[in-house]
């Protein structure tokens, strides 16, 4: 990747060269280089360096006659990285590849969004759910993801895991009420941001927003209150809303269900459960019942088992964690009396 300098928040890429290849670095498609499309005023502010070297090398003629924009470039670059690598998988390497992250973050939020890894499922099953969501006023491409986590009436997994991933904007949980309507209703709040920032990541969880489903509060077959789908209700609202405000968006909805619970171990989790198994054994040889193998404090324990469902992972608006929450995505939505 050429840019006009190292600072992604100023400067522009100008040039993009893809070749995809797999673990082993050989080439699976030959891939493309591409100049970036920019009048003379933006190829003008380069540093005496950067215009006197591509000046020498024709790149800053090339970035005047060059056929695509910045965001034609990137829907290409997506277009073949889709064509080549399977879902979920991360291809990115290079010698400037911090540098190349920086710049595709800022300037190809779509591109970008291929690239990320996430540390939790929730969080890689946010990234296969890139949205596209084009302005009419200025056509430029806007990127919002949109997903509904596993979390029954709580919120704790979905605050987690957005912390965890860091390119969140908008999480909505159970225990912090919020209204979809109004002045400082969430709908008008993510239309700002789209507005401003031209991208946006939604983070809903399992249970949030009930209120807003009165109407349509059902019960399971033993008569247990089962939980309207927020996720699509949402989905719903949000497509109603930009299309009385007259701005189109395409928006793809991703429900990671249960694969929360399916994560592949790694060395760690099955060195834990390992020793979680042997210390299990030597607790029944001991005549040990109604008991719980755990970890506390880097010490293994036996615990009753009644403590064990003796508390939940709630969020509370006061905590830490929540606190973690709006710090992390940055939102100044005010959902009902409390400011994310």
């Amino acid at each position: 990747m050429e840019m006009t300098g190292l600072n992604p928040l100023t400067d522009k890429v100008l040039e993009i060269a893809i070749v995809p290849t797999d673990s082993e670095l050989n080439t699976l498609d030959a891939g493309f280089s591409m100049v970036v499309r920019y009048p003379e005023s933006i190829v003008g502010e380069m540093d005496e360096w950067c215009l006197d070297q591509h000046t020498k090398n024709g790149l800053i003629n090339e970035c005047l006659k060059a056929p695509n924009v910045l965001t034609e470039v990137e829907q290409l670059s997506i277009d073949l990285l889709h064509a080549v690598y399977r879902k979920r998988q991360s291809p990115l390497c290079g010698n400037s590849v911090f540098q190349d992250r920086a710049f595709m973050k800022h300037h190809m939020f779509g591109l970008y969004s291929i690239f990320i890894t996430g540390l939790l499922t929730s969080a890689r099953d946010r990234d296969s759910g890139d949205t596209q969501c084009a302005c009419g006023s200025d056509r430029q491409s806007e990127w919002y993801r949109f997903g509904e986590i596993d979390g029954a009436r709580l919120g704790f997994i979905a605050a987690t895991a957005s912390i965890a991933q860091r390119d969140v904007n908008f999480v909505l949980i159970p225990e912090i009420p919020f209204e979809l309507k109004g002045a400082k209703g969430f709908l008008q709040t993510l239309k700002e941001r789209i507005r401003h920032k031209k991208h946006a990541v939604i983070v809903v969880a399992e249970g949030a927003g009930q209120h807003l489903l009165s109407s349509l509060k059902r019960t399971d077959p033993s008569g247990n209150p089962k939980m309207g789908d927020i996720g699509v209700y949402l989905k719903n609202q949000i497509n109603e809303f930009f299309t009385s405000e007259g701005i189109e968006i395409n928006l793809k909805y991703i429900d990671p269900s249960y694969l929360i619970r399916s994560v592949p171990p790694n060395t760690g989790d099955n060195l834990f459960s390992a020793t979680l198994a042997q210390n299990a054994v030597h607790a029944a040889m001991s005549g040990y019942t109604d008991a719980v193998l755990s970890l506390w404090h880097g010490v293994y324990c036996i615990i009753p088992s009644h403590l064990t469902t003796s508390g939940i992972n709630r969020v509370t608006p006061e905590g830490r964690l929540w606190l973690n929450v709006l710090e992390s995505t940055g939102s100044l939505i005010l959902l009902a009396d409390y400011r994310i």
